[in-house]
C-alpha cells in the first residue's frame, strides 16, 4: 500500500461528539472544536492534567487529540505517548485502541494495528471502520475470506456505504466471487459514480466473465473520470481487443495484469 498521508482531523472524525462524553470544563470543549493547534494542544493539556477532577473517558479524549496535533506535526513519538496514555487513563474506550491501531496503520506496522483493531471491536463490536481497517490488513496479507468477513460485518451495519461495498467487493473477486463481486461494484457506483477505481474493478469483475464489451464499457467510464487511468487505458484496450477476437469466434486474450492485479486495494478509514 502507498504511503498514507493524512491531517490530524482525519484521526479525530471518529471520534465522540460533544453529546457522547460527559460534560466538561471550557477546556474540553476548546480541545475538541478548536483549529488552530497550538490552542488544542493548550487545551487539551488542562484537561489531562486536571487528574481525578476529570473523568477518566474526558482525559484519555484529550490524549487523542492531543495525539493529532502532534501528529500533525509530524512528531510521532509523542503522539504514540498520547495514545498509550489514552489507553491506561480509560482501557474500556474503544476509540483509544482504534486511533493507536491506526497510528501503527499508517506506519506500516499490521501486526500492532491488528491486534488494537482486534481490542476496539471487542470493546465496540458496531466499530465500522474497525471492521474495515482490520479487514483492509487481511486484504494486504491476502487473507481473503478474513478480509471478508470482516467487509461483511462492516456492510451490515452500513450497507449503503459505497466504500465498504467496493471493498467487499474486491474482497469477492479475489475469491472468485464474481458475480456477487459485480453486485458490490454497481451498488457502489449507484451511490458515487464520479469514483473511477469503482468502475475500473467492476471491469475486472467483468472481464473475468469474458464479458468484455461490458468491462471496455466500464474501463472507458474510469477514464471519463481520470484521464490519466493509464491502467484503464490498457485494460480498455484489452477488453476491445478481446471482444473482436470472441465476435470472431476465436479465443480471446485479456493480460492478467489486468484480472489479477488490485492497483486500487481497499483503503483503511483514515
Amino acid at each position: 500500500m502507498k504511503p498514507i498521508t493524512i491531517a490530524a482531523a482525519a484521526f479525530l472524525a471518529l471520534m465522540p461528539t460533544a453529546a457522547a462524553v460527559a460534560s466538561g470544563p471550557e477546556s474540553l470543549r476548546d480541545c475538541r472544536e478548536q483549529t488552530d493547534p497550538d490552542r488544542v494542544t493548550q487545551a487539551c493539556s488542562s484537561v489531562i492534567d486536571a487528574g481525578a477532577s476529570e473523568t477518566a473517558r474526558n482525559r484519555a479524549t484529550a490524549y487523542i487529540y492531543r495525539a493529532g496535533v502532534y501528529l500533525q506535526k509530524n512528531d510521532r513519538p509523542r503522539a504514540l505517548a498520547d495514545y498509550d496514555a489514552a489507553i491506561a487513563t480509560d482501557p474500556t474506550f474503544s476509540h483509544g485502541f482504534f486511533q493507536r491501531g491506526l497510528f501503527y496503520h499508517r506506519g506500516g506496522d499490521l501486526v500492532r494495528a491488528k491486534a488494537d483493531y482486534d481490542t476496539a471491536l471487542k470493546l465496540d463490536a458496531k466499530l465500522i471502520p474497525a471492521y474495515l481497517n482490520r479487514g483492509t490488513i487481511h486484504y494486504q496479507l491476502l487473507s481473503y475470506r478474513l478480509a471478508l468477513a470482516d467487509f461483511d460485518s462492516a456492510v451490515a451495519l452500513k450497507p449503503d456505504d459505497p466504500d465498504l461495498l467496493h471493498n467487499r467487493g474486491l474482497a469477492r473477486l479475489a475469491l472468485g466471487r464474481i458475480d456477487p463481486a459485480i453486485s458490490d461494484f454497481s451498488r457502489a457506483l449507484e451511490h458515487a459514480p464520479q469514483f473511477p477505481r469503482f468502475w475500473f474493478n467492476r471491469g475486472r469483475a467483468q472481464a473475468a466473465k469474458t464479458e468484455f464489451a461490458a468491462a471496455a464499457s466500464d474501463f472507458a467510464a474510469a477514464l471519463e473520470r481520470d484521464s490519466g487511468y493509464t491502467l484503464a487505458q490498457t485494460c480498455l484496450t484489452a477488453a476491445k481487443e478481446a471482444q473482436a477476437a470472441k465476435d470472431a469466434k476465436r479465443r480471446p486474450f485479456f493480460p492478467m495484469h489486468c484480472l489479477r492485479d488490485v492497483p486500487t486495494p481497499p483503503r483503511p478509514s483514515l
